[in-house]
């Protein structure tokens, strides 16, 4: 019990989107039909995701970046930063882009 106490508590946003799609997926398996239940816990899901990826995760890279600069011992160049912050924009962009023709195609 304190390893899920731990793991709700170090990774909230991760948490309570696997408890979201967890309960869509249930709701899903039950009535073998999508319901209220599991159009409102996907929605929730998707929410999570986009309260993750546009607010927290710009204001902690933020955040770090103030606490590097404050940190002598480990200085990074703005070089090193920017192509860090340009490789995790590409692959979150390639997810979206996968996930978006995925659904036009229909496949979803």
């Amino acid at each position: 019990m304190d390893r899920v106490k731990r793991f709700i508590k170090e990774s909230p946003f991760f948490s309570l989107g696997i408890l979201f799609s967890a309960i869509a997926i249930l709701s899903y398996a039950i009535a073998g039909e999508e319901t209220g239940l599991t159009s409102i816990s996907f929605l929730l899901t998707g929410l999570v995701f986009y309260a993750w990826l546009l607010i927290y995760l710009p204001i902690k890279f933020f955040i770090n970046l103030k606490n590097a600069k404050k940190e002598k011992k480990k200085t990074k160049s703005v070089i090193i930063i920017l192509f860090k912050s340009l490789v995790w924009i590409i692959f979150i962009g390639m997810g979206v882009m996968y996930f978006l023709a995925m659904k036009e195609a229909g496949l979803e």
